[in-house]
């Protein structure tokens, strides 16, 4: 996907796809259980989605703000569109994001961003979208 019109068209079939598909905003209590490292899942949120000490597997996309504690993470893809991602809590936790992660701001026709674990928040194109407490430190 080189932009958000072509990762907007092809999220449908995502969803009707997915293992899982909620309604937001929703919390890690609404996490599929069954997700494990061996058996990861493709993970739909129509709308916010907040993780707290938890860490998901597969494909996760976000139609909304994805809010997450810095002991949060995912190892698969993320895409978040039309929000933003927050991390909140102070510096130190011990969550990350292994793989890729997109964020298009689609209401305004922003781009979409494929950045790694290990630059995700120092390459982004889309800073204003992502938020961090004073002296938080994301990798």
């Amino acid at each position: 996907m080189t932009d958000a019109v072509s990762l907007s068209n092809f999220l449908p079939i995502v969803q009707n796809g997915a293992d899982s598909v909620l309604n937001g905003p929703r919390t890690e209590a609404d996490m599929p259980s069954a997700m494990t490292p061996s058996n990861p899942m493709t993970v739909y949120v129509n709308g916010d989605l907040s993780l707290n000490s938890f860490t998901g597997y597969g494909l996760l996309v976000v139609r909304g703000n994805l809010t997450y504690s810095g002991d949060s993470g995912w190892k698969g893809i993320v895409i978040v569109l039309g929000g933003t991602i927050t991390a909140t809590n102070a510096p130190g936790g011990n969550g990350e994001f292994d793989g890729a992660v997109y964020l298009a701001n689609l209401p305004t026709g922003g781009g979409v961003t494929l950045v790694n674990r290990r630059t995700m928040w120092r390459t982004t194109q889309d800073k204003e979208f992502i938020t961090t407490p004073a002296g938080c430190q994301l990798h």
